[in-house]
């Protein structure tokens, strides 16, 4: 842009950062985070996500940079120009909400050992609630898993 304008009399040219932030980087231990998540997203994405740093400002990142083994699995869109982040109207759209949450129920599900709760995991597939142990369907149909 320097160049662009360089020699045009009364115009010029400043730069600043705003919000800058380093890419988050993988700790050891946030493998097993990384893998539950990716594993469920391909059930309820249908993808593969990456594993990869993004430069976002956001808290999860002051975790990583103490040392905790952090890991940000966000509903779309990827970038903050999309979300139209950091303004007032701010979006998500409610499907993308709706499986990045199915997403982490699924991983929690696996890093917990609950494997005799699969039944669980696929009633929330099909838009079930869990009350109390066992689930209640969307028709109301209550069944132990």
């Amino acid at each position: 842009m320097r160049r662009a304008v360089a020699g045009l009399p009364g115009i010029s040219v400043e730069f600043r950062e705003v919000l800058t932030a380093l890419p988050m980087r993988q700790l050891p231990g946030a493998e097993r985070l990384v893998g539950a998540l990716q594993a469920a997203a391909l059930v309820t994405l249908r993808t593969e996500i990456p594993a990869e740093g993004v430069p976002l400002y956001t808290d999860a990142r002051l975790y990583c940079e103490a040392g905790v083994p952090t890991v940000i699995h966000a509903a779309e869109p990827r970038t903050l120009l999309e979300a139209n982040g950091r303004r007032a109207d701010e979006r998500v759209a409610i499907e993308d909400l709706r499986l990045a949450t199915k997403s982490v129920v699924l991983a929690l599900s696996d890093l917990l050992k609950e494997r005799e709760d699969r039944a669980v995991s696929d009633s929330i597939l099909s838009d079930g609630c869990i009350h109390g142990g066992s689930v209640r369907t969307s028709a109301g149909a209550r069944t132990r898993p």
